[in-house]
């Protein structure tokens, strides 16, 4: 032994996440996410209770986005 200390990291295992310079567009992109569509949503503690969900949530959990007019609408069970 030498007496120095090596640090090593699979980056490969990370699909090259971690490093700072890879991916940087998606941490960038986060930064630009509304507001959960639960937050506004008078349903917010029914559907805590009935374990329930509606498309505005289902698309902001997928992509990130939603339309305010589906709050609320086409309502159904989280398995």
């Amino acid at each position: 032994m030498n007496g120095h200390i090596s640090v090593w990291f699979d980056a490969e295992a990370y699909n090259g996440r971690g490093v700072e310079s890879e991916h940087k567009e998606l941490t960038e992109a986060l930064t630009e996410l509304p507001v959960e569509p639960c937050e506004n949503c008078a349903m917010i503690t029914s559907c805590g209770i009935k374990a329930t969900e509606c498309k505005a949530f289902r698309n902001y959990a997928s992509t990130g986005k939603y339309a305010s007019d589906d709050i609320g609408r086409l309502m159904r069970e989280i398995h």
